[in-house]
């Protein structure tokens, strides 16, 4: 058996499409398949920092379940962002007395290094690869040196300050055998960072007689590590039985120990009433 990608670029468009070929001889009898398992055409939109994809596509979200579903995608993509705006790191606050030099750094290795003027300053472009404690150094323009130390870790519903990440569906579910099944649905998610500590996340999911929302909240800890906390309602309506109601609670947890070069992460650990359905299941 073999499997892989064939592909082709037009212009901005990239075209893929996912196969697989099997072929099995055994005592006489020879059977051959071949078949395409998924294509899609995808292409970036520089503008909006997003991606937008056509065809057979996964639902990729960090709110609902994901599954299989013919039709477009628009997410928001942070690799065409500068490295040290992708994916979320803290910011770091503090007080220069003077123009003064930061020093950000992590056993003994420097990560960022910037001048400020005197008086309140916020650091915000770290990159994201950031973990674990760093050391801040402020070095006064008379020589005077303070330091103090931050904590980070992340979780993926953490969003930078001021940004907000984005993913929008719309299609029908669909098997392997290509064919589209049930209503035409809308999925929408988004994250947005309210402060360097709190990310407010949620989306909706409507789909004809099936539909879903959740709302949640993420948490940098500092030294405590970082988490986050969401509910997910939804209504399912059943031919021939009574309305299916239900909620699910999702908890994320993330603490990094220097000490021990190790991470403890508690991820996806999920609750549900009995009525609750994801979209698969409905």
């Amino acid at each position: 058996s073999s499997y892989g990608t064939l592909g082709a670029n037009l212009g901005p468009w990239r075209l893929r499409a996912d196969y697989q070929a099997n072929y099995n001889q055994q005592a006489g009898d020879r059977s051959t398949g071949f078949d395409w398992n998924q294509i899609y055409a995808y292409r970036a939109l520089p503008m909006q920092a997003a991606k937008l994809t056509l065809g057979e596509i996964y639902l990729d979200s960090g709110v609902f379940d994901a599954y299989r579903f013919t039709g477009l995608n628009l997410a928001s993509d942070e690799r065409m962002l500068p490295p040290n705006l992708q994916g979320y790191a803290p910011e770091v606050r503090g007080i220069a007395k003077s123009n003064a030099k930061i020093t950000v750094s992590q056993e003994g290795r420097t990560l960022y290094e910037t001048t400020v003027p005197a008086g309140p300053f916020a650091i915000q472009d770290l990159n994201s690869s950031v973990r674990g404690k760093l050391d801040v150094k402020v070095e006064e323009q008379d020589g005077t040196v303070s330091t103090f130390q931050v904590d980070t870790a992340t979780i993926p519903y953490l969003t930078r300050p001021g940004y907000v990440r984005y993913n929008v569906a719309l299609g029908k579910t669909s098997a392997y055998d290509h064919r589209t099944q049930g209503p035409l649905f809308s999925a929408s998610d988004f994250s947005w960072g309210l402060s360097n500590a709190w990310s407010l996340y949620g989306g909706a999911l409507l789909g004809g007689d099936y539909n879903a929302w959740a709302l949640g909240l993420g948490r940098d800890l500092n030294v405590f590590g970082a988490m986050s906390l969401d509910v997910t309602q939804s209504i399912a309506r059943l031919p021939g039985e009574p309305t299916a109601s239900g909620m699910s609670f999702k908890l994320n947890y993330a603490k990094r120990f220097d000490e021990l070069n190790s991470q403890i992460t508690f991820a996806g650990y999920r609750f549900s009433q009995r009525k609750f359905m994801n979209m698969s299941q409905y």
